[in-house]
């Protein structure tokens, strides 16, 4: 009985949220400032995407909105922020880039439907999100070292991609929250991230070969 009732009040949650999106028509403005809302279905290598799936969308590099799928296959999705119009907005699903694209147009709402493939194919373009936030910069050397390690071994094995998927599911917050805080970057870079690139490239003799 209870899980009845949570399934169908998350069916109901997920039907208020698409009607909210869709009582304006595709390329309309709601309101200045609302953001460009997205909202559609979403699969991975042509099947619904599960439940508890990350969407997330970027420009330049910076994530701007994010949704867990909470009903197989569908997602609704607010990309807001300051972004200038006319950016492109690429999208991710659990850290995939999907096959889609659309630009940003702050008080639009937009039926887009996501593909992407369940497998990261190297080179992964997605960002160092963590060490991007500690060096305030995605172009360090420092960066260039993890994404080169990350690229080489770790995506060559199924528990090294499965554990990069988990890291773009959940570093993204964690980035934001490190980003904010000077403190923090500094304490990251300089106990965590700093230590881990030196042993990366100092053991970049058994592993780039």
């Amino acid at each position: 009985m209870i899980k009845a009732s949570l399934k169908k009040l998350r069916f109901a949650t997920f039907g208020f949220l698409v009607l909210l999106l869709a009582l304006s028509p595709v390329n309309s403005v709601f309101a200045v400032g609302f953001g460009h809302g997205f909202h559609g279905t979403v699969k991975v290598d042509g099947v619904d995407a599960a439940i508890g799936t990350v969407i997330s969308a970027h420009v330049g590099g910076t994530e701007y909105g994010n949704w867990t799928v909470t009903t197989s296959g569908q997602y609704v999705l607010i990309v807001q922020g300051e972004i200038d119009e006319g950016a492109t907005i690429h999208f991710y699903v659990d850290g995939q880039e999907a096959d889609q694209t659309f630009p940003f147009h702050d008080g639009w709402t937009t039926k887009l439907d996501l593909t992407a493939a369940g497998e990261v194919p190297p080179p992964f373009s997605m960002p160092c999100f963590i060490a991007t936030a500690a060096y305030g910069t995605p172009t360090a050397e420092e960066i260039n070292v993890l994404r080169e390690f990350r690229d080489t071994v770790l995506l060559k094995s199924a528990l090294g991609s499965r554990f990069v998927s988990l890291y773009y599911r959940f570093s993204p917050p964690i980035a934001d929250f490190i980003a904010g805080h000077e403190a923090v970057r500094t304490l990251v870079r300089e106990i965590l991230i700093d230590p881990i690139v030196w042993l990366v490239d100092a053991t970049g003799g058994s592993w780039r070969n």
